[in-house]
């Protein structure tokens, strides 16, 4: 603050000398000479305000920094709950305590009732003042601290000794193992009846004790499944099938591996599947349907099917409030609707059924652009 008055006094004063010696010389006219001494005496009341507002800011800002440190600290919990302990012993077990290797404090065990006066005694350098620490936990417990890197150690050795487990092939190691993996395997397939399929069902197997795991080698699984005698033509080895699983809400191709004998109007048909999928490998007892042939197409009701007067099959739709026609083929049907596609006469012919598209289900006498309403 001093140093700021003192520099804007110097500056004034230069200015105003000068000033006086410019027109002593004959180089600075009077008037500019008085103007320039009364400039610099405002100069120096200018400066010397800015001095004393830049002191003040200073300590402002201190002063809000030091609010703001304040207000930075975590807020006290006022509607925690009180804890009233049951008495206000001092009690310590085997306290030990240390300077880098050397002992000061070593095994040391403490029971002070509440409401008395324990003296601690002993020669200057003894740990008296170390101990009285060390109870109000001013200094962390060095056996404590050795307990927990002891039990790190203990589990660090046992660790190190985890055996390694090499197969004699490669192949996907999973940890999952349910005892099916011995009960049916590939090779019990051939010959596979529907009563032994239904003794297979009954079974309740569990893994080995010592069994930690399994090798998958082979991505190739396998789906026994029971149909009706009168079906088994429907299935020739080396067809390809679609096969819905209702628990995984999803298709897996497969094929025809064998069909077993009818057995009670009943026979085995084993489907095989190369697809390596992490979803099939834990499937066990799974309900699924076999989809010979399917077909993608709009359903539509039956009565929205017409024939134009050209011969041409198909349904109207609306758009802009008008009916268009759309030509269809049908591809499968049932009691209530068809399942058609679009079937335009040529590339270009926009008369393309699309999903979403609101057909006219009933109407008296529709044509192409007719208004409906």
């Amino acid at each position: 603050m001093f140093l700021q008055s003192l520099t804007a006094k110097l500056i004034g004063v230069v200015i105003a000398g000068v000033s006086v010696a410019f027109y002593l010389n004959g180089t600075m006219e009077l008037l500019n000479a008085v103007v320039m001494v009364i400039a610099a005496f405002i100069l120096f009341g200018a400066l010397d305000s800015a001095g004393s507002y830049s002191a003040l800011l200073r300590n402002v800002d201190l002063n809000v920094s030091k609010a703001q440190s304040v207000l930075d600290m975590p807020t006290m919990d006022i509607d925690g709950r009180d804890i009233t302990p049951t008495n206000y012993d001092i009690d310590v077990e085997n306290v030990e305590f240390s300077y880098d290797k050397r002992k000061i404090i070593d095994g040391v065990s403490v029971h002070i009732p509440q409401k008395t006066t324990t003296a601690i005694v002993g020669p200057s350098g003894s740990g008296k003042t170390l101990l009285a620490k060390t109870l109000a936990r001013v200094l962390h417990y060095t056996q404590a601290a050795a307990q927990l890197q002891s039990r790190y150690d203990e589990l660090q050795a046992h660790q190190s000794k985890a055996s390694s487990i090499q197969a004699p092939v490669s192949g996907l190691f999973s940890s999952y193992v349910d005892g099916y993996e011995t009960v049916l395997t590939p090779a019990k397939l051939e010959g596979l009846g529907p009563r032994d399929l239904e003794a297979f069902a009954q079974t309740d197997p569990t893994p080995a004790d010592n069994v930690i795991g399994k090798l998958v080698t082979n991505a190739a699984w396998y789906y026994a499944i029971t149909v009706p005698g009168d079906t088994v033509g429907r299935f020739d080895n080396g067809d390809s099938v679609d096969v819905f699983f209702d628990s995984l809400s999803e298709s897996f191709p497969m094929t025809v591996y064998s069909v077993g004998e009818v057995q009670d109007n009943k026979v085995v048909v084993v489907l095989r599947s190369s697809q390596d999928d992490d979803k099939a490998e834990d499937l066990r007892q799974e309900s699924g349907r076999v989809i010979f042939h399917s077909s993608e197409g709009i359903r539509v009701p039956k009565q929205a099917l017409r024939i134009t007067k050209d011969g041409e099959r198909g349904v109207y739709v609306v758009v802009s409030q008008k009916a268009r026609f759309r030509p269809v083929t049908i591809l499968a049907e049932d009691d209530t609707s068809y399942l058609v596609k679009a079937a335009p006469t040529s590339e270009e012919d926009t008369r393309i059924l699309r999903d979403g598209d609101q057909v006219v289900l009933a109407s008296a006498e529709l044509t192409d652009g007719k208004v409906v309403r």
